[in-house]
């Protein structure tokens, strides 16, 4: 801690948080947003760092560094588009790897197994999916 600052690193996963304080990743998400708009937390760019929310949409903004991403998962709630807009990364979708580059529209089916890696400059894309409760992910079988 310093000048009353602290920093956390490396920073926990936003559905991890969400469990912890019995509450949904989306919550979270519009929360940390707000804590940043207002000038009382500074993030330094990866995983989730912008949300927001219609009566029926979730769109999230992500960042990742080079490496970085989301580890293989199951989102059997709803199918998920990813638009990528800057940097580069893959997208694997069971099992088949696909390159994310600036402009590349992916729609990820429900119950897909997937994961997501940056590429050396790194990736940002925006996630959007229809709105649900609390967020429902599992590892793979």
């Amino acid at each position: 801690m310093q000048a009353n600052a602290a920093r956390v690193e490396p920073a926990p996963a936003h559905r991890d948080i969400a469990s912890h304080v019995g509450t949904s990743r989306e919550e979270v998400t519009r929360e940390l947003s707000r804590l940043g708009r207002d000038g009382l937390l500074e993030r330094a760019g990866r995983g989730p760092v912008w949300g927001t929310e219609s009566e029926d949409l979730n769109a999230t903004l992500l960042v990742w560094r080079d490496g970085e991403g989301q580890p293989a998962h199951v989102n059997d709630a709803c199918d998920v588009a990813l638009l990528a807009l800057a940097g580069s990364g893959s997208l694997t979708v069971d099992g088949e790897a696909h390159e994310l580059v600036p402009g590349t529209l992916a729609i990820v089916p429900r119950g897909a197994t997937r994961s997501l890696v940056a590429g050396a400059d790194g990736l940002r894309c925006v996630s959007v999916h229809r709105r649900r409760g609390g967020l429902e992910i599992a590892r793979p079988s």
